[in-house]
């Protein structure tokens, strides 16, 4: 057994016997969503359907024996981010285990802090105009920003999901602001964007790969006078079909990640013809799996990975 945050989890060997009675897919989920959402519901549906043995489990309930599974897909954790040590622990344990992750812990955890925008800048993926700030450094933050010509500036911790955490401030009213940006940079690392205004005019672009095949994109908009896009905050969404340069411009950052990824979601925006990346959501996104036809497609990128 594996301690976690002083839980007990199952990692044990297996033996010869107890392999042939293993499970297909363990379909990793949390607490609050424990019998999956609507949409995941159908897929399992689907999966099941061609004879995949599927089960919902939660992440960290200490009665699952991971081992018990040929593939772990981490799927709708979306309570990861508030128990990120427990969160990676976790994951270690799987890959020290050497069990069939997907996506693979690596690039799990690479993505679940958002600095890993440098690395992808690195390769020449545009971003949107960011700065990093390590925990406490909120001198090095008013700095970086009085260096800027940024006019609105969008703020949110490192790690977080469905915009938790998230401060817009107008840089000539920041210190309207000063608490709340110092309690944030006194907590998390923080990245600090350029706000970009096309958001609340055109939308923030999805793009939706399996196994790095394109499957489907939407266009999400903010209610009226506001700018975060999630559901959560009243956005709404539109499925669209992406003209072939803005696909073969979101391929290209597909490509500047060498792991293979089961699924995938390239979040940006356009700005003078050129898609500028925000996020790339690796963990937990919500894939937007509207259609019968896009849910074929998330079941048949996972079939291939079971054949």
């Amino acid at each position: 057994m594996a301690l976690v945050s002083g839980k007990s989890l199952n990692f044990g060997t297996k033996s010869l016997a107890e392999k042939s009675c293993m499970r297909d897919i363990a379909w990793v989920t949390c607490e609050e969503r424990k019998d999956l959402t609507t949409d995941e519901q159908l897929v399992v549906k689907q999966l099941r359907a061609i004879g995949l043995d599927v089960m919902p489990t939660v992440w960290d309930d200490t009665r699952v024996d991971w081992k018990d599974y040929r593939l772990i897909i981490v799927r709708s954790v979306w309570d990861y981010h508030l128990k990120i040590n427990q969160f990676l622990d976790w994951l270690n344990k799987l890959q020290m285990a050497g069990l069939n992750v997907s996506n693979p812990v690596e690039i799990l955890k690479w993505n679940h802090h958002k600095f890993y925008l440098q690395d992808l800048e690195v390769k020449g993926v545009p971003i949107i105009p960011s700065v990093y700030i390590k925990k406490g450094g909120t001198s090095a933050f008013y700095k970086l920003i009085n260096k800027k010509d940024w006019e609105e500036i969008v703020l949110k911790p490192a790690v977080s999901a469905t915009a938790l955490g998230l401060i817009k401030v107008i840089k000539s009213g920041i210190s309207d602001h000063q608490e709340e940006i110092e309690k944030l940079i006194r907590n998390n690392d923080t990245i600090a964007q350029h706000f970009q205004p096309t958001i609340t005019k055109v939308g923030e672009w999805s793009f939706m790969f399996f196994n790095k095949r394109f499957s489907h994109a939407v266009l999400k908009h903010p209610k009226q006078g506001d700018f975060r896009v999630q559901s959560d905050f009243g956005g709404s969404i539109q499925i669209v079909q992406p003209g072939d340069d803005l696909l073969k411009q979101v391929e290209i950052i597909i490509d500047a990640i060498s792991e293979d990824l089961l699924y995938c979601r390239v979040d940006g925006i356009v700005l003078e013809g050129q898609f500028t990346l925000m996020e790339i959501e690796l963990i937990e996104p919500e894939l937007f799996l509207l259609t019968e036809k896009i849910r074929q497609n998330f079941a048949s990128a996972i079939q291939f990975l079971c054949n």
